[in-house]
């Protein structure tokens, strides 16, 4: 399974009474290296590489005279993934969880393949399955943990986002050693056997560990085996926790017919840009545009349902926070 963020694999091929070399074909889009193996050897390395942009379905096929096996090959469908951010880098390497390579853990893991269960794949081609159906004493069956380091920066502000589908229960997304000597962030889900997302963001110490690592697992929880796909992570601006405070270009926040207007003032025609946070400072909706000089009153086209909210506002580069109770 490839992505264009997940472009390469290896594959060991060995074979046994076999009269011919092993010839190895692949779909457009794919190559194979080498593309021949002579027969009867062992633990040859065929390194499988994606273009990165071609629709792939198909096999690659091995043949040595009337011998014949495919593997098959798929590459993951964009369509069912939108990152959260388009200018920022996702830190995971393998967003789409095609692979083991880029992640360890302890337990069970294997990947989920849409050739063979379309079910336990959310999008693309394949998911990454933790634990196998037993939960013992609270002690779990699997963990997948993607290393932080490198990744993370002390007192820093980062959001993860990943679908997940939890099964008999429930399991959580933690990070451990987001500060040296802290216990672990735990970000529980359940999600009765559905897909739903995971969203939340953290904050990392002065002092973070020096291999921090994200993980989901079932530790001390009920769930006996979760599904994920569609993992995200980036550092994000961090939100003011002094949110009663109103700066002084946004001169108003407030609710009118249901939508949520901020009425500010810019001294010259601007680029602007209004973004909207939750109470636990996750991003909910984030919009560009062009101020005019003077008072503006901009309503937030998006819909949200009553709570606290945070308004970001940044024109020509200055940027005002300001809280809305809708």
């Amino acid at each position: 399974a490839f992505d264009p963020n997940f472009s390469q694999q290896t594959m060991n091929v060995s074979s046994l009474n076999l009269s011919s070399n092993i010839q190895i074909t692949a779909p457009a889009g794919v190559t194979v290296t080498p593309s021949t193996i002579a027969a009867n050897t062992s633990d040859n390395t065929v390194t499988v590489t994606y273009d990165k942009s071609s629709v792939v379905n198909g096999n690659i096929v091995l043949t040595s005279g009337t011998t014949v096996v495919n593997i098959p090959v798929k590459s993951a469908s964009e369509l069912c993934y939108t990152k959260l951010y388009g200018d920022k880098e996702n830190l995971i390497s393998d967003y789409g969880c095609n692979g083991l390579s880029s992640f360890s853990g302890w337990g069970t893991k294997e990947i989920q393949n849409i050739i063979t269960n379309p079910e336990n794949v959310y999008c693309g081609a394949s998911s990454i399955a933790v634990g196998d159906g037993t939960n013992v004493d609270g002690n779990g069956s699997g963990s997948l943990n993607y290393s932080l380091t490198g990744k993370i920066k002390p007192s820093s502000t980062y959001r993860v986002r990943a679908m997940i589908k939890t099964i008999n229960g429930g399991f959580q997304i933690g990070i451990a050693g987001w500060d040296n000597g802290a216990s672990d962030k735990n970000f529980p889900i359940e999600t009765s056997g559905e897909w739903q997302p995971l969203d939340f963001t953290f904050t990392t110490g002065a002092n973070p560990a020096s291999s921090p690592v994200m993980f989901l697992n079932n530790w001390h929880c009920t769930g006996t085996k979760a599904f994920i796909d569609n993992w995200e992570m980036y550092e994000v601006p961090s939100i003011t926790t002094d949110i009663d405070r109103v700066e002084k270009m946004i001169r108003n926040v407030f609710v009118s017919n249901n939508q949520i207007i901020a009425e500010f003032e810019s001294a010259t025609e601007a680029s602007s840009r209004i973004d909207v946070y939750n109470i636990q400072g996750a991003l909910l909706s984030s919009e560009v545009f062009t101020c005019n000089a003077g008072v503006n009153n901009k309503i937030i086209k998006a819909e949200y349902p009553a709570g606290i909210y945070l308004v970001r506002l940044t024109v020509a580069g200055q940027t005002s926070y300001a809280k809305v109770v809708k």
